[in-house]
């Protein structure tokens, strides 16, 4: 096919059927990167899956060059973004319904919304208000009955009118260092409603004994799990993370 196609992409080019004055521009080349920050402290989310299941998510918008649409970029599981664009002026918008946070009013234009200059490489730190913070996770790995344990505390940062309320806790264990609802081989949960005390939480979940066979013989060497917490927040459909903890099997 490759030999039937090159005389006559040639052919046309020499016909000047195929020029095109918009395909001469560069490709994009500017990079812009950075994190989800709290007061300087990266948020971590859930993990983007393809480019046609985002979790958590911003877009870039920006006036002329015949866009139509806006520039998506997905958070990565430990808060961070890249991505490669053309220098211009953009709107940076949050897609407000699913987002386990809100924007710093203090940088934004609108409740969800930032102004970006982008002319020339860029890191940026964008600072948000997360309705909850986990603190203090901790985790242990009992080697007599292979029961991974995790303690952490909740603090409340958003209150008053724009307060939402804990709905549940995770403890998640994942054979690498992906680690979510997507990404796990067991989960313990917890309804928040049953919390008694947010300064002292405690979830233990067991490590299946298939671990070291679900893929086959080629996965018996399996020495460790991956562990953290996750907190779902009513109303909003990512949930906020713990760091990720690695621990021997």
């Amino acid at each position: 096919m490759k030999i039937a196609f090159i005389p006559v992409a040639l052919a046309l080019l020499g016909s000047g059927i195929v020029s095109c004055k918009k395909d001469n521009y560069a490709a994009p080349a500017t990079m812009l990167t950075g994190k989800i920050v709290y007061k300087g402290e990266a948020l971590n989310f859930q993990r983007t899956l393809d480019r046609t299941n985002y979790r958590v998510r911003f877009e870039l918008r920006e006036s002329g060059w015949g866009k139509t649409g806006p520039i998506t970029v997905p958070v990565s599981q430990e808060g961070t973004f890249s991505a490669k664009l053309f220098n211009g002026e953009y709107k940076l918008v949050f897609p407000a319904d699913n987002i386990p946070f809100i924007m710093n009013e203090s940088v934004a234009l609108s409740r969800d919304t930032i102004a970006l200059s982008l002319h020339g490489n860029k890191d940026m730190d964008i600072e948000v208000i997360p309705y909850y913070m986990i603190r203090d996770a901790a985790f242990g790995m009992s080697k007599v009955d292979s029961v991974v344990s995790g303690s952490f505390k909740l603090e409340q940062i958003i209150t008053g009118a724009n307060a939402k309320n804990a709905e549940r806790v995770f403890l998640y264990i994942s054979r690498t260092p992906f680690v979510d609802d997507a990404d796990k081989v067991a989960v313990t949960e917890l309804d928040a409603s049953s919390i008694t005390d947010f300064n002292n939480i405690n979830l233990s979940v067991k490590v299946p004994a298939s671990l070291n066979n679900n893929y086959g013989t080629q996965m018996a060497d399996q020495k460790a799990v991956y562990a953290r917490i996750g907190l779902k927040i009513a109303d909003k459909d990512h949930l906020l993370f713990s760091q990720i903890a690695k621990l021997d099997l």
